[in-house]
């Protein structure tokens, strides 16, 4: 279809729809405001070739999603002409003509919603993963999980959290990420892993998403690496992005620690694929050639808006409080905002203090939200010195307090300013917005962290916690509980306190006066992997020269990955699942020689934590029907065998 009258039925098609909404009549910032865009990307990329055959293969480019995007029309074409491949990963391939100056263009358009999974009810912490799932929980080498400080920190974060809600403690790990790292963007040609982004706080998309995924790892919750287009209102143009994607209860939920956008992308983000890690991501074009050398350009993507849906609706009711609205000069007001969910599922927002005369920190806060449920916001509004608003020197003035999110909640308030009133320091300010407990200061006090987490029943559990306190504490796995202090750290406790297989919290607790601070540590206590050979079969005589099969029955307490062994005649990986297994073992009787045999059956694994495990059967028989020349052979090989 020629693509430009594809394109005059693609935009009908929105008008009639009453969709359509010019891009001149959308202003930059409001980009993240629609439920549905329509997106059009191109990729251009030149190659001076002096190879006899040249393939280029594209690796990045947007996808089909089925809930969230949707490829309307994608248009491959070269100069010169070449053999175009739309399976899997999109290929050029000249088998003639390749020597030159060689185009590659790509030109899509792409219908992108607005990606919010709706959860109704609370999914607790810890969550079983599937087996096929485990690889997102496991350390990689940009989400190194296994840095014990990132493992320090995300125990650290799951205390604070004081919850069982997954929801809510994946949300803590997505604010401490965006509220601790700072956009650099000097780090944009160079990923740095996890453990580097924790201790320098600095780094581009990469670094944000490569410390989410590997806290979240560390608390075993499944995160992966996504890559794509997004716009970017810190660069203020559509750019190569990267955000998260953590598993909860069988979906994958979009978490963009850089954009502050949790359990939701805004419809501007386009997926390319998705990772392990990010080493994993592949370049944007692969190429293969036979001949000369080619060069190639750095490919030039562009991505731009079309048309427009309709604006999101408020999910919430937002009001604004001010304990303090009338002012002094060189002051500080404290402001709380009122955040109420009207929807049965949950919700993460950015609040945004958008108008006032003056912000002493943040600008923003993302506010976790339940089902039904309210929570506030907290700024503080600094008023300048006078010298500033000489409108107001002599009769005083009023000012705008605005705030607004992204689902198009917008309330302002008014504070009056005049030398009239007295001025609030910052101290008196903050003092006004403390929450926070007596309890939750002291939990900072304490952070502890398991050797691992997974322990089979015949271990030991190790803890080591680090203790900002001269303070006397008690480390609990259930009823058991051990006394700890700053300069005893390191604990242990045996797997049989729990009583059963699971996952646990180990709490450690700090007594003082009536206030007690908390360090939960979550491991798992599993029980020992078994395998029992029931039954083994084979025939009783075997003629020199034929294949047969042991037949195996294998109990097995769990899934187990193992290696079945003949001795000294080869090995084959089998998985076995929990309950009763049949197992068929081939082998030929050439290499056994001739009589009575006795064949070792040796069936090896290993647990979690590398420990190894086997066991063994014989199979018993009688190897016959050998004719005189083989007899010779046999012996000639046996005499050989034993001579080196």
């Amino acid at each position: 279809m020629n693509k430009f009258f594809f394109f005059i039925l693609l935009s009908s098609f929105f008008l009639i729809l009453n969709f359509q909404i010019t891009a001149s009549a959308v202003q930059k910032e409001d980009f993240f405001s629609y439920n549905l865009l329509t997106l059009n990307w191109s990729l251009q990329n030149q190659i001076s070739s002096q190879a006899d055959r040249l393939t280029a293969i594209l690796n990045l480019y947007p996808r089909n999603d089925s809930q969230h995007s949707q490829i309307v029309y994608l248009n491959m074409t070269s100069i010169p002409v070449s053999e175009i491949d739309k399976n899997n990963n999109l290929s050029f391939k000249w088998e003639t003509q390749a020597k030159g100056n060689l185009l590659i263009d790509v030109d899509g358009i792409i219908l992108k919603n607005f990606s919010l999974q709706q959860i109704y009810s609370k999914i607790k912490y810890p969550e079983n993963v599937p087996s096929d799932i485990e690889v997102y929980i496991e350390p990689s080498t940009f989400a190194d999980s296994d840095n014990q400080y990132i493992k320090l920190k995300a125990q650290e974060i799951l205390a604070s959290s004081d919850t069982d809600d997954l929801l809510e403690i994946v949300h803590s790990v997505a604010r401490y990420v965006s509220e601790n790292t700072e956009y650099d963007y000097s780090y944009f040609s160079e990923i740095k892993p996890a453990s580097w982004v924790l201790q320098n706080k600095r780094g581009v998309c990469d670094e944000y998403t490569n410390l989410f995924i590997a806290l979240c790892r560390a608390l075993d919750i499944p995160a992966r690496y996504v890559s794509g287009v997004a716009f970017s209102n810190i660069n203020d143009s559509f750019e190569e992005h990267a955000w998260a994607e953590v598993y909860v209860n069988g979906n994958w939920l979009p978490y963009d620690a850089t954009f502050e956008q949790y359990g939701w992308v805004d419809a501007t983000h386009i997926v390319y694929d998705n990772y392990v890690d990010a080493k994993s991501a592949s370049t944007a074009i692969s190429y293969s050639y036979i001949g000369g050398a080619i060069s190639t350009s750095t490919p030039i993507v562009d991505t731009s808006i079309l048309t427009y849906g309709q604006k999101l609706q408020s999910l919430t009711e937002i009001s604004i409080i001010l304990p303090v609205n009338k002012t002094g000069f060189n002051s500080y007001l404290p402001l709380e905002v009122n955040i109420r969910n009207l929807q049965p599922y949950y919700l993460s927002i950015p609040v945004v203090l958008g108008i006032a005369p003056g912000v002493y920190g943040r600008t923003s806060e993302n506010v976790f939200l339940k089902p039904f449920s309210e929570e506030k916001a907290t700024f503080i509004i600094n008023i300048p010195d006078v010298s500033t608003m000489p409108q107001c020197r002599f009769n005083g003035c009023e000012s705008l307090i605005g705030i607004k999110t992204i689902f198009g909640d917008n309330v302002t308030s008014k504070i009056i300013i005049s030398s009239d009133y007295s001025s609030l320091s910052l101290a008196q300010a903050q003092e006004m917005l403390k929450g926070k407990s007596e309890e939750e200061i002291a939990s900072q006090v304490i952070s502890c962290i398991a050797d691992k987490q997974i322990y089979y029943s015949n271990e030991n559990i190790s803890i080591l916690c680090s203790i900002n306190t001269n303070d006397e504490l008690k480390i609990c796995l259930k009823e058991d509980c051990k006394s700890a202090n700053s300069q005893i750290k390191q604990l242990s406790f045996l797997t049989s306190a729990a009583n059963e297989n699971g996952s646990f919290n180990i709490i450690a607790k700090k007594l003082n006066g009536d206030v007690t601070a908390f360090s939960l540590i979550s491991v798992k206590i599993s029980s020992i992997p078994v395998l029992q050979i029931k039954s083994l079969e084979n025939p009783a005589k075997i003629r020199y020269g034929e294949d047969t099969y042991v037949n195996l029955t294998v109990e097995s307490s769990q899934i187990i990955d193992a290696i079945v062994t003949i001795k000294n005649k080869g090995n084959a990986s089998v998985k076995f699942l929990q309950g009763l297994n049949k197992v068929q073992v081939p082998f030929s009787s050439l290499k056994l020689g001739y009589g009575n045999k006795s064949l070792e059956i040796k069936i090896s694994f290993k647990d979690k934590n590398g420990q190894e495990y086997s066991v063994k059967d014989f199979a018993e028989f009688e190897i016959q029907d050998i004719g005189f020349f083989d007899k010779i052979l046999v012996w000639l090989k046996a005499l050989l065998t034993f001579s080196f």
